[in-house]
């Protein structure tokens, strides 16, 4: 079996690893290196291809799987992000590594989670599931018949952080952005946690103001979406024990979150077949879909 480097992206660091003979995520090859997000061009390729160097470490790999954020063009390797990555804005990642001699392939950073979870972590031989990862941002992806559903340009059917809720839309409610505004204060998660667990109200009301948004924004996805458990990523899950979640169906907390989306991008490698590990519904009824869900 042919090795992978692998890559996960994100906006502040860059975690890398490759595929032992099994196809599966080398945990003696993992490491992580700045990504430099808001710099220049050069500065960010060059992270990319230091995170290549070090993943590869001369072992004659030739090929790189890369989870990274959206929005994104997945299949041509084309940023479009405008919040992350400025200067990564309609470049070709993908024709940057072949002029390298790399075949790049990518998916979305939480179909990478995802995928991670569902073949090396705790849904085991679930089918039907949703991952939300609390963070920076709102993460959420979802997996029907262990394949994770996306629309047509390999994006999260449905992008909740970007939802109608309030007044806003969902990341207002549910992200470190929330919590801090909430709390009056831009202090680090672990810290916010730690003052609620050492009685501070205010902090505790700031996590269960956020736990009721969750649980209400879960709640009304439950009946568009069969799932069977819940599985939770980033910092934030971290303070789960703090929101007083109600939701509709089990869930639990990633174990081993830091490599979950290199496993997932291995998984993705090594089938080399989107239909493998992807469900893409067609853009219409993906829109259909997301209008029945939040009601617009």
């Amino acid at each position: 079996m042919s090795k992978w480097c692998l890559m996960d992206v994100g906006g502040t660091m860059i975690k890398y690893g490759r595929t032992d003979n099994q196809g599966k995520l080398d945990f003696q090859s993992t490491g992580m290196l700045p990504s430099n997000a808001g710099a220049g061009l050069d500065s960010v390729l060059c992270s990319l291809r230091d995170a290549f160097l070090s993943a590869s470490s001369s072992c004659g790999i030739d090929q790189v799987c890369i989870s990274i954020p959206g929005p994104f063009d997945f299949r041509n390797g084309i940023s479009r992000m405008a919040h992350k990555f400025p200067s990564l804005m309609g470049y070709s990642l993908k024709e940057y590594f072949a002029s390298l001699g790399i075949r790049a392939m990518f998916l979305h950073d939480s179909t990478a989670f995802l995928l991670g979870e569902s073949r090396h972590g705790g849904l085991g031989d679930v089918k039907n599931a949703l991952c939300i990862m609390l963070g920076t941002g709102l993460g959420f992806s979802m997996m029907r018949d262990r394949r994770i559903l996306v629309d047509e340009s390999l994006s999260p059917l449905l992008p909740l952080w970007q939802c109608p809720w309030g007044q806003g839309i969902a990341e207002d409610a549910v992200s470190t952005r929330a919590l801090q505004c909430d709390y009056g204060i831009p202090l680090p998660i672990h810290e916010l946690a730690g003052l609620a667990r050492n009685g501070d109200e205010r902090a505790l009301h700031s996590f269960r103001t956020l736990g009721a948004a969750l649980s209400a924004m879960i709640r009304n996805l439950s009946e568009h979406v069969p799932c069977e458990r819940i599985c939770l990523g980033g910092q934030i899950a971290l303070a789960s024990d703090l929101m007083d979640l109600q939701f509709p169906f089990p869930w639990y907390v990633c174990e081993e979150p830091r490599w979950r989306p290199l496993e997932g991008a291995a998984v993705y490698a090594g089938t080399d077949c989107e239909d493998t590990c992807l469900n893409i519904v067609p853009d219409q009824a993906a829109a259909q879909f997301r209008k029945e869900v939040w009601h617009l």
